[in-house]
């Protein structure tokens, strides 16, 4: 199966989930699960993303996957996320870290390093709106990455470690 093909059963997916008609009398469990389109953000242009907590509550610790591919590139970041706010607020601020998977199709140049593939941490500073029973949610914030970049373009350039900083916005659907 083509990876083009796996995208577009995700993203069916998560307009499947976005788009779900509810009822008012509709209970979910206050876990704090998520699917939302994060554009920009861990993954450089976009990623569909799957995020949950660890206890039966919308705050506190949880993970997140995700899944980018554009060209000849996949990306895929997983994290830990922390999420504190009042109680029975639906306003959290997120931090957290992990490492976002980058692999390429044709070896990627940068400078004096061809890449067919690359780990860079991650990290994620937002501020995120999740209702504790379902519906919209919201997230916007910093997430730089920390990689192999190449900071000048040209034949005598070298790819240096450093860090990319990086803007995300997210839509999705709790349930």
């Amino acid at each position: 199966m083509k990876i083009s093909s796996i995208f577009q059963i995700i993203l069916l997916g998560f307009v499947f989930l976005f788009f779900l008609p509810q009822s008012d009398g509709q209970v979910y469990d206050r876990r704090g699960k998520a699917i939302y389109l994060e554009l920009g953000g861990n993954a450089f242009a976009y990623s569909v993303n799957f995020d949950i907590r660890f206890k039966e509550q919308t705050g506190g610790l949880g993970a997140r996957v995700g899944f980018s591919t554009v060209g000849d590139w996949i990306a895929t970041p997983v994290m830990l996320t922390y999420m504190t706010g009042k109680k029975d607020s639906n306003h959290f601020f997120e931090f957290g870290g992990g490492v976002t998977y980058f692999n390429y199709e044709e070896p990627y140049v940068v400078g004096n390093k061809s890449l067919d593939q690359q780990f860079s941490a991650t990290f994620a500073f937002m501020y995120r709106r999740q209702p504790r029973y379902g519906k919209f949610v919201f997230r916007v914030g910093i997430t730089p990455l920390v990689g192999y970049w190449d900071w000048q373009a040209g034949e005598d350039s070298e790819a240096t470690l450093g860090v990319l900083p990086m803007f995300g916005m997210s839509f999705g659907r709790a349930f």
